[in-house]
């Protein structure tokens, strides 16, 4: 026994229009509109504030690191001296 299954001709029309207010609604988008730009300037300094902060850090580290390592190899000179 066969089944037999009828599609309607919309069914095939798999694009859907898009209207001209959603289109004109997603071209104009801006993320944050409501945000005040005095509120991006804070941030952006904040930013710039942490990343100086996290550099410094950093650097502080790298010379703790080479302190660490250069007394090192002087402790295996000294004793390649004995």
């Amino acid at each position: 026994m066969a089944l037999s299954l009828s599609v309607p001709a919309f069914a095939d029309e798999a694009e859907v229009p898009v209207t001209q207010e959603v289109a004109t609604e997603t071209e104009t988008h801006t993320p944050n509109l409501g945000v005040s730009q005095e509120v991006h300037e804070r941030n952006r300094i904040r930013k710039a504030e942490h990343k100086a902060r996290k550099l410094a850090e950093k650097r502080e580290r790298m010379e703790k690191k080479a302190e660490r390592k250069a007394a090192k190899a002087q402790l295996k000179a000294n004793r390649r001296q004995k």
